[in-house]
């Protein structure tokens, strides 16, 4: 008996100390923090933080183009495929591509990141190939483009392709 009341007073120890955790977590994020009111996007700065920050609408985007969003945020979630195919809805990937959908790579609207070490799949990392601005014209079109696209691979290394295309190596 004396060892189900021990079980029954650590459980509620346990689940007592866990609402005190929570509180003062809850508190701590009330509190004011000197970089609360610097607005990095301007009006279009939303409040949201954490792993679905880059995912919400602009604060300042009107109600009546939320439906806009939410269609465009569905072409971003949903895999693509080759032209032609049985639905046109969701067809137009390639030639070169690196994945299949825009949220495989951008992982929760967010950056890419590097494969782990020994990981083989490259698919949320983006390789940019440039050789060097020689001309006027090409220093000027590095300035606006960040690159000189490479003449047999072009400005960015692509890991797959539609049937007939020729992907470009690793």
């Amino acid at each position: 008996m004396s060892s189900i009341f021990q079980s029954v007073s650590l459980s509620a120890v346990l689940l007592a100390s866990s609402f005190i955790s929570l509180s003062s977590v809850a508190h701590q994020s009330e509190i004011e923090s000197p970089l609360s009111s610097v607005r990095s996007g301007g009006k279009t700065t939303t409040k949201t933080t954490g792993a679905n920050a880059f995912s919400q609408p602009a604060s300042n985007l009107p109600m009546t183009d939320r439906l806009d969003f939410s269609v465009g945020n569905s072409f971003f979630r949903n895999p693509w495929i080759a032209a032609p195919s049985t639905t046109d809805a969701r067809d137009g990937l390639g030639p070169l591509f690196n994945t299949n959908g825009c949220q495989n790579c951008h992982i929760k609207d967010g950056r890419g990141h590097p494969p782990e070490t020994g990981d083989p799949h490259t698919v949320s990392l983006l390789l940019r190939l440039s050789v060097p601005a020689m001309t006027a014209e090409e220093k000027r079109q590095l300035i606006i483009d960040g690159n000189i696209p490479e003449p047999n691979y072009g400005g960015q290394l692509q890991d797959f392709a539609i049937p007939g295309s020729c992907r470009k190596e690793k």
